[in-house]
């Protein structure tokens, strides 16, 4: 038993050589209280001192060795209490350490985060505020070379009138001395010239006398061109009796007080011989010239802003027409007949002028714009003269947008045809026609014009196929316009625009200011009140970020860096740089909508910033004109005549069934000619070269279905048009007079806002009351506005009824001028296009075609085909300059092909009559 308890207590407590490490547990349960009584410490102690040895055991040592083996047993179980309470509280000192070690960790990792998040923060104020720094660099630099451009501006400016004022002065001296001579002679010659011109008097008074015969037997007798009755003639003639005789009062009077004063207002430089002084024209009067305008009246942007005014057209009841002029009735005039007088070196004129009569001024509208809303009255600071703007958009622009004048052409006269006679086709042939070549325009409708035209209903109303606006970038379409003679019937508009909100408040960028671009565009953008402070700010510093700013020093890198933004929305370029939602909501949505009929969120930023990039550079980029009247008449009307008048030739309702092909022995395809057809007529059309004019629908169409292998055709499938609704509505008063209600449902004055008009609330983006825009067509006396709604999108309306149609858009023009409750529809039409403009995407640019087409003989024109510019009436004049140009380069090429194909086409023929003589013999 000793033996067998001493290997038991030797494996439980370890062997001897553990003898340190059963003092450490030892003293571990002394501090546990584990041991069962102090009595066995000694002997336990006594018993690891004992060495081993061979002799036998005396029986106390036995009995104490017994006992001891006893008291080991008796441990056991103490000790494996001991032990596992021993590993539970280490297994929960481990679980303690691993929380604390844990939490630290969280305190360390979210410490580490605040640190991040911090470095973050500075690290983004640090490259706004670089932003901000460089964006503000490059405003000082602007306003600085502005500074210089206006400066130098302004010198030559005021040396020019500093030449003109001299040559008024000398003018004035040498007319002075004229006068106090003339006053000198005057009473010395009153008997000599009542000699010379007694005959004279004396017939004048017998005419006279007949005259009142012939009154006191018939009444009041007009003149034969019916411009002044009796009284004005008779003033007249004592006018002239009083020169005669010498009796001068007027122009002594006058000579006195210009004695004294050499400014331009106290000089007049024209005084036209019965001129009609509209309200107009005399508000630029003197007040020392009541009814002669002041020497700025003649400028070129006060007659600009004269036509402006966008007088409606006056009615055959009250008005007539001869010659295309504008005769004004005796009914129409007061008596008061007021001379002008106008002094060259040696002589005096007298102008009699007549001053405009109440009834006149009843039918001149009152444009301009409300003051509701904040919209200040009206300023004109800006040259509206189209002749100054042509010539000035294309100094320091891109080649692309204004392409230089074409040289003379100097090869074989071609014969072309065109399909389609829209503004594109219009535009080709009158540069073919003016470098001596022969055209003929095929165009299946009734009326030319393409989506620029208008036709007139049952009725008597003009309808049109959309609204037409002229921004001042329209270089090139303002060039064909003088060319045919049609800029005269352009309508400047106040350089604003305007945005309609619901309840009938408005808001504006205001582009009216001093100085030029792109300082105006920056004033305009800053003191809008269509957006908020903080979006202002932000817009601010997207467009600061933009090729825009470029534009200003390089217009051809920028046009290349607004190139390849086309992939891109519009939407994502403008967020990313700073913008904001709400901008694009209240501001850059209408204006996308009517450029391109698709919303920021689709279009490509290429073409919003296109457009930016010539409003930023060139100050009378964003001035809006009007036509007159309806486009047939004064827009394709003059263009029609210049083309006929040249020889070119216009075949309406002739279309295009096929395009008629075939490939030469190398494989080279060319066209032989047009399957036309109109009704159950056919015919055949050929030339020398074929040009398609036509739009993204109708070019699907056209083509031949084996030119779709060709990778050039089959890329025009890519491009999709866009539906559009154009909706007009007339109603028995004026819908966007806001300011009196009473006005407003007058008849007999035509009143409201005389500009296009944006809105952010209704699902037509922009419109405007042609009554007042474009009178001569649109203004119909005893009736009210004619609004023209452009809906688009047009997708949810294209199934609807036209009824509904004009239901749902009367509703909303209801909620954007709630002072128009109580007027009435009382005609409206609706038009619908399928296609219209195609939709340009992002991505879709590089899908257009180019004028020039992989077959020799075929070009292409449109405005989806390839040029800087956007899909627009732009855009099409300016494809139909560059497809010109591509034929007279391969005039030769042409010319040498028509000889070819006369020759195979010899060849068949006489193959054929071959053919037939064999048959005939047999």
């Amino acid at each position: 038993m000793g033996k067998a308890s001493k290997w038991l207590v030797n494996f439980l407590l370890g062997r001897k050589d553990d003898k340190g490490k059963r003092k450490n547990l030892s003293i571990s349960f002394d501090e546990e209280n584990l041991v069962s009584s102090p009595s066995a410490t000694p002997s336990s102690a006594s018993s690891f001192k004992r060495r081993w040895s061979f002799g036998k055991l005396s029986s106390k040592d036995r009995a104490h060795k017994s006992s001891r083996s006893l008291d080991s047993m008796i441990a056991t179980p103490l000790l494996k209490q001991a032990v596992f309470n021993m590993e539970i509280r280490h297994d929960n000192t481990r679980v303690f350490t691993m929380a604390m070690m844990n939490s630290s960790r969280r305190k360390t990792k979210a410490r580490y985060a605040a640190v991040e998040n911090a470095a973050a923060t500075q690290i983004q104020a640090a490259f706004r505020s670089y932003l901000a720094r460089k964006a503000l660099h490059a405003l000082r630099g602007l306003v600085k070379l502005q500074a210089l451009v206006r400066g130098y501006l302004v010198r030559k400016q005021t040396t020019a009138t500093l030449r003109s004022m001299h040559a008024l002065m000398s003018i004035q001296v040498r007319a002075r001395f004229q006068r106090i001579q003339m006053a000198d002679q005057s009473q010395l010659d009153v008997k000599s010239q009542s000699l010379r011109y007694g005959r004279f008097l004396q017939e004048m008074e017998f005419k006279r006398s007949q005259r009142e015969g012939i009154n006191e037997k018939h009444g009041p007798v007009k003149s034969q061109n019916g411009l002044m009755n009796h009284s004005q003639m008779e003033r007249i003639e004592q006018g002239i009796i009083k020169y005669y005789s010498g009796e001068l009062p007027i122009l002594k009077r006058q000579l006195k007080h210009e004695e004294f004063s050499f400014t331009t207002h106290n000089s007049p430089r024209h005084s036209p011989p019965m001129s009609k002084v509209t309200p107009a024209r005399s508000s630029f009067s003197s007040h020392d010239y009541p009814y002669m305008p002041s020497y700025m009246a003649n400028t070129q942007s006060s007659r600009a802003k004269l036509r402006s005014q966008s007088e409606p057209r006056q009615r055959p009841a009250l008005n007539f027409k001869a010659k295309g002029k504008r005769i004004t009735s005796a009914e129409e005039m007061d008596d008061d007949i007021l001379p002008r007088y106008s002094f060259s070196q040696s002589k005096v004129f007298i102008v009699w002028g007549v001053r405009e009569s109440n009834a006149a001024r009843r039918f001149q509208p009152a444009t301009g714009l409300s003051s509701v809303g904040g919209v200040k009255s009206p300023r004109h600071f800006v040259k509206s003269s189209l002749d100054n703007n042509v010539s000035d958009m294309s100094v320091n622009a891109p080649k692309g947008l204004f392409p230089p004048e074409p040289e003379h052409y100097r090869g074989p006269k071609l014969k072309v045809a065109i399909i389609g006679a829209g503004l594109a086709g219009m535009s080709t042939a009158v540069e073919l026609l003016d470098q001596g070549h022969e055209v003929d325009i095929y165009e299946s409708r009734s009326f030319i014009g393409g989506k620029v035209g208008s036709f007139v209903d049952r009725r008597g109303n003009h309808i049109e196929m959309g609204l037409h606006v002229f921004f001042g970038c329209y270089n090139n379409l303002f060039r064909l316009m003088k060319k045919v003679g049609a800029d005269k019937n352009l309508l400047v508009k106040d350089h604003t625009h305007t945005f309609v909100n619901k309840g009938g408040e408005l808001g504006e960028l205001d582009f009216r200011f001093p100085v030029g671009a792109p300082i105006h565009g920056m004033r305009a953008f800053l003191s809008t009140n269509q957006l908020k402070t903080y979006d202002k700010a932000r817009n601010a510093l997207a467009l600061a970020l933009s090729p825009v700013v470029k534009a200003l020093i390089n217009p051809d890198g920028a046009m290349r860096d607004i190139r390849d933004l086309d992939n891109i929305s519009f939407s994502d370029w403008f967020l990313s740089k700073g913008g904001t939602r709400m901008s694009i909501q209240r501001m850059w949505d209408p204006v996308a909508y009517a450029l391109g009929f698709i919303d920021c969120d689709n279009i490509s930023a290429r073409c919003m910033l296109t457009i930016f990039s010539l409003f930023a550079t060139k100050t009378e980029a964003s001035l809006l004109r009007m036509l007159k009247g309806s486009p047939d008449v004064y827009l394709s009307g003059p263009i029609r005549n210049y083309i006929t008048e040249r020889g070119g030739r216009f075949h309406l309702r002739w279309g295009c069934r096929e395009i008629l092909y075939d490939k030469s022995a190398d494989g080279e395809t060319y066209v032989t000619g047009l399957a036309m057809s109109k009704a159950t007529n056919k015919k055949l059309g050929t030339a020398d070269a074929y040009v398609a004019a036509c739009d993204v629908p109708g070019i699907k169409r056209l083509l031949p279905s084996g030119w779709r292998e060709s990778e050039f055709f089959n890329n025009i499938y890519e491009l999709v048009g866009v539906p559009v609704v154009t909706v007009q509505l007339r109603y028995n008063g004026w819908v966007t007079e806001l300011r009196d209600l009473q006005r407003a449902r007058q008849l007999r004055q035509a009143i409201g806002l005389d500009n296009l008009l944006y809105t952010p609330d209704a699902d037509f983006s922009c419109f405007a009351d042609l009554a007042l825009t474009s009178p001569e067509d649109y203004y119909i006396e005893g009736q009210g506005s004619l609004l023209q709604c452009v809906l688009t999108p047009g997708d949810p309306y294209m199934p609807l009824p036209n009824d509904e149609i004009i239901k749902r858009v009367s509703k909303q023009v209801l909620t954007l001028f709630p002072s128009s409750q109580g007027l009435e529809v009382i005609w409206s039409s609706v038009v619908k296009i399928g296609q219209s403009l195609y939709r340009e995407g992002p991505g879709k640019d590089p899908f257009r075609p180019d004028q020039k087409t992989p077959i020799k003989n075929f070009f292409l024109a449109g405005s989806y085909t390839k040029q800087d510019y956007i899909d627009s009436m732009e855009g099409a004049t300016l494809s139909g300059r560059q497809a010109s140009a591509y034929i007279c380069d391969a005039g030769e090429e042409l010319a040498a092909l028509r000889k070819k194909l006369v020759m195979v086409g010899s060849q068949e023929q006489m193959e054929t009559s071959s053919v037939t003589d064999e048959l005939s013999l047999v």
